[in-house]
């Protein structure tokens, strides 16, 4: 079977359909933001003084040299991304073909160091939740109580945090039943 779709003729409706199908690629929810960053890189491009459909793996890796400047590794691939579908599907250009430009933000990527979230444990939730005063860290407490209840087996923590919460609302609102 041929799919070389020049060596026949496709109505209208046919080629308006694809179009259509096309444009459903992206789903509703990241249209925006893939949008967003096909606009930001055609005005780098504009910018630049580059004709309108000059893009190649030289403009690109150029624009990731600029992008990198200014956004860790793990956004630059994100920016990628996004850039990469939104040329696939409205100018059908294939970036993910484009050997230097991946190998460049791989070398971009083994650069990057990783920060490691900083968690509490345990024992210091509920020394927080002890000693903090309720009068500045009230909120912080309530919103504690219920981030960990809702992350945890909330049975099994429910009761013990139930009880705190309650104890923090009398110290805050005496006579309360």
């Amino acid at each position: 079977m041929n799919d070389n779709a020049e060596s026949f003729s496709i109505p209208a409706e046919i080629k308006q359909e694809a179009q259509e199908a096309t444009l459903r690629l992206l789903s509703a929810k990241s249209k925006r933001v893939y949008e967003k960053e096909m606009v930001e890189f055609d005005n780098w491009r504009k910018k630049r003084g580059l004709e309108e459909g000059a893009i190649t793996e030289e403009v690109l890796l150029a624009y990731f040299f600029n992008v990198e400047k200014h956004f860790a590794a793990s956004s630059t691939w994100t920016k990628y991304s996004m850039l990469k579908s939104m040329l696939k599907v409205h100018k059908g250009i294939d970036i993910s073909k484009y050997g230097k430009l991946t190998s460049y933000l791989k070398v971009g990527s083994r650069k990057y160091k990783t920060k490691k979230a900083k968690i509490l444990e345990r024992n210091q939730i509920e020394e927080f939740l002890k000693k903090a005063p309720d009068v500045e860290y009230l909120q912080a407490k309530v919103a504690l109580i219920l981030g960990v209840a809702g992350a945890t087996q909330f049975r099994k923590h429910f009761q013990k945090w139930l009880h705190l919460l309650g104890s923090l609302i009398q110290k805050v609102l005496p006579g309360m039943e």
